[in-house]
């Protein structure tokens, strides 16, 4: 008797632990704004811009939306969804075979976002200001959740493209694309991106719940590694960009508008001779902005900004995640682009000042201006 009670036993936390591997779960912050978060991909046709891969023989481009959304009681949608969830673990085992146990465990499907799919945008006539991001090298704008739905959630919409750097993409008619080999970069064709984003947005029909929610005339741009540069750069030639974020890459140089540079890691690590020269490229990028700031957060590696190490899939070491809590440095990460771009397209005072803080003592300020 005594060992058929110990067999149902362990039947019974057999299932109770396969059913809570099953059940859907959320590992990633909260986002910490007043507002409800609304998710929605959209894919546009560029008639102007030739590319013989494409069915129609143009530019297509796969854009993902998040905005203030409408109060619901529907399930918070997955942070990979449908296709691209399977597209994300293919990419991800590929170069990590070692990610199969934990997703044994956790699912990629399983894994929730904080956003809703689909969503009505917030009742009402507010317009809110819209900020355009692009990920970096083999990223999707959907890796960066934790930080794209708090600006959200804060009054943001932000327009996250997937561009030809990703290497990876779902289109609405069913394809895939999935390049083993990180494509080739080519700055041009993700600025064009960007811009035709801003114009289809225009050009919005009647019938999109989206139409004069957005208000143009407060557009920022920021992004992270690649994203970065190329957040910069259209700063300097696309007049409609007010305000720009560089997050790890890109050489802010020569641009006159207000210009936030984030980067990971200590530079009282570096080589003298690197930091000589790091120090003269940030005085050169503070004579030119209006205004400029050059903070670091010490600890953080690269991919800081990215959801990837607050996931079980990826191993946390120093050299890949850095010694900073990843959570933490996300944490750091919100609140200054928040606090950037509420300065200086809201034109509110911020909770948190852009430099040092008494609350973060992880960041290093090398100039503002």
């Amino acid at each position: 008797m005594k060992s058929l009670k110990l067999v149902l036993l362990s039947i019974a936390l057999t299932a109770g632990w396969a059913a809570a591997q099953n059940r859907p779960q959320s590992l990633l912050p909260a986002p910490t704004g007043p507002y409800s978060v609304g998710r929605a991909s959209l894919q546009w046709s560029d008639e102007s811009r030739p590319d013989a891969a494409s069915p129609d023989g143009h530019r297509q481009l796969v854009v993902w939306l998040w905005y203030p959304a409408a109060k619901t009681q529907q399930q918070v949608a997955a942070w990979q969804p449908g296709k691209w969830a399977e597209l994300y673990w293919t990419r991800l085992l590929r170069s990590r075979p070692d990610s199969a146990a934990a997703g044994a465990g956790y699912p990629i499907q399983s894994i929730l976002s904080h956003a809703y799919a689909d969503v009505p945008p917030l009742p009402g006539r507010q317009e809110f200001p819209l900020l355009l991001f692009t990920p970096g090298g083999g990223e999707l704008p959907l890796n960066y959740a934790s930080l794209i739905e708090d600006l959200a959630s804060h009054g943001y919409i932000i327009a996250g493209i997937v561009p030809p750097h990703s290497g990876s993409c779902v289109y609405s008619d069913g394809r895939i694309v999935d390049q083993p080999l990180r494509p080739s970069f080519e700055e041009s064709v993700v600025i064009a991106d960007l811009a035709f984003t801003i114009d289809e947005l225009k050009r919005l029909p009647t019938n999109s719940p989206w139409r004069n929610r957005v208000d143009f005339t407060r557009i920022g741009a920021f992004g992270h590694s690649l994203g970065g540069g190329v957040s910069l750069d259209i700063a300097k030639t696309d007049s409609r960009i007010r305000a720009a974020v560089a997050i790890d890459a890109g050489d802010p140089t020569g641009l006159a508008k207000p210009t936030l540079y984030l980067h990971a890691g200590d530079p009282g690590m570096l080589p003298s001779d690197s930091a000589s020269e790091i120090r003269q490229a940030i005085q050169a990028f503070l004579q030119t902005a209006r205004p400029g700031y050059d903070l670091w957060i010490r600890g953080a590696r690269h991919s800081f900004s990215t959801d990837h190490f607050m996931l079980p899939y990826r191993p946390r070491t120093v050299e890949t995640a850095g010694t900073i809590d990843p959570s933490r440095a996300i944490t750091i990460t919100r609140v200054l682009i928040r606090s950037f771009f509420d300065q200086h397209l809201k034109g509110t005072k911020t909770a948190v000042p852009i430099g040092l803080s008494p609350s973060f003592p992880e960041i290093v300020l090398l100039g503002s201006v």
